[in-house]
């Protein structure tokens, strides 16, 4: 429990990592622009690409497979629950949103609407919510595990050249921005169903037989191996491009991203599927590139600490933290911007990419707790009042990094803190290519609606 729940924070940091730098880049911008030095470390967020997703879907997975969801509690608690929780981040975040941001106005494909409403964890949020219901489901029609297995393996690489019904619909340039939200269970399916057959649940704990001799060897092996595609992915691995890691469909390669260089209706354009069709090179980047992934998850996992720590405890809260995190994501990451930009000016040398890490780590503590619900309060008609709590592993750390977000917010408002990380006014050329518009659009609402 404590390897998983180590896990579980490992990978929910890197989530958190990658949401902050926007992971659309090869080299995350934010780094770049604070002379961050070796660059090449700037492609942080595709390592953890690599695996976060994919890990955080698996262990769930995982989890389900030893106590599966089978009574009218587990439908409430693990169906119903966050079924509603979606609807809400869906249809109640952003009026809340567009009121605290007018400007953001309510055009359903535009990004600069997109960017601050907390669309990218609710997709996940209704992806692994529908993968319990279909365990639910096929636990009651007693389907074999191993042709639920089977159903996600074709039915991720036949979406992914194929047009299928939501939810299973992949996207095409990249996300889309219109409509319901995609929970993409095509994509990701295999990794909730293949993964806790393959391995056992308790594989991070029990050592096979034959490995036992190698107890040592095997975290080394695993480190080795960890660091070595880390560094090939810091150049050459980008986790938005890729058919395996991301979730677009077979054709739409990176040169779609590039066609067109000025008057670019971005909303729109992110939400074409016509580039989609089927290529061999586009299925076999698929074969190895999730392949890479289901290493990377069993290698990371034997790696985490096998004691309970405050780090394991936090993990146990990542679904809340995804929640959370996202809801909040247009008030947070201008400031991490900043906060890295002024410590690029005090060395370019490790410290921005420092800066950035304990920033995600001071967020993650920060949106980390279980909502439990409180004694009645008192009563009506025989009715009883209670009220929903947080209850966050550590008090003390959950204060100090509030504290510690208030005093850097204040300082990036009053000025204390001011860096070139963002600096919009420079931007007057329009951008080359796709990648560089999306960016000039998340500088401007930032500069609009948060500064």
């Amino acid at each position: 429990d404590a390897m998983r729940g180590h896990m579980y924070w490992f990978l929910m940091f890197c989530v958190v990592t990658r949401h902050i730098v926007h992971k659309y880049q090869q080299h995350a911008t934010v780094l770049s622009r604070a002379g961050m030095a070796p660059a090449s470390l700037a492609g942080i967020h595709n390592v953890f690409g690599t695996f976060a997703i994919p890990g955080f879907i698996a262990l769930v997975g995982w989890r389900d497979s030893i106590v599966p969801p089978r009574t009218m509690t587990h439908l409430k608690r693990q169906i119903l629950l966050p079924l509603m929780i979606v609807l809400l981040m869906e249809f109640g975040v952003p009026l809340v949103l567009r009121a605290i941001y007018p400007r953001i106005g309510y055009d359903a494909t535009a990004v600069r609407n997109q960017a601050l409403l907390p669309y990218f964890a609710s997709w996940l949020l209704l992806m692994i919510t529908i993968c319990r219901a279909l365990l639910m489901l096929t636990n009651a029609l007693r389907v074999p595990r191993t042709a639920v297995a089977a159903l996600a393996v074709a039915v991720h690489f036949s979406c992914a050249f194929m047009e299928c019904p939501w939810p299973l619909t992949r996207y095409g340039r990249h996300f889309n921005t219109e409509g319901m939200v995609r929970p993409v269970l095509s994509a990701y399916w295999i990794y909730y169903t293949l993964l806790p057959m393959v391995l056992p649940s308790s594989f991070l704990t029990d050592v096979p037989p034959s490995f036992r001799v190698k107890r040592v060897a095997l975290p080394i092996v695993s480190a080795v191996f960890v660091v070595a595609v880390g560094w090939w992915a810091l150049d050459n691995f980008n986790t938005e491009f890729s058919c395996g890691a991301d979730r677009r469909r077979y054709g739409c390669d990176p040169a779609d991203w590039s066609y067109k260089k000025t008057h670019l209706s971005l909303g729109a354009y992110l939400v074409s599927d016509e580039c989609a069709g089927f290529t061999l090179f586009d299925l076999w980047e698929d074969v190895w590139h999730n392949a890479l992934s289901f290493a990377m998850i069993i290698a990371v996992g034997h790696l985490m600490p096998k004691k309970a720590t405050i780090f394991s405890a936090i993990g146990e809260c990542s679904l809340v933290c995804l929640v959370v995190h996202m809801c909040l994501w247009a008030g947070l990451w201008p400031m991490v911007w900043e906060v890295v930009g002024a410590a690029g000016k005090v060395s370019g040398f490790l410290l921005p990419l420092i800066t950035l890490l304990g920033c995600a780590l001071m967020i993650q503590c920060a949106c980390s707790f279980h909502v439990t619900v409180s004694e009645p309060l008192f009563s009506v008609g025989g009715f009883e009042v209670r009220v929903p709590t947080i209850a966050p592993p550590s008090f003390k750390l959950f204060h100090a990094c509030w504290y510690l977000i208030l005093i850097l917010k204040l300082s990036v408002a009053s000025g204390v803190l001011s860096s070139a990380a963002v600096q919009l006014d420079e931007v007057a050329p329009p951008p080359a290519s796709v990648e560089e518009t999306a960016r000039a659009l998340l500088y401007q609402i930032w500069s609009d609606n948060v500064a």
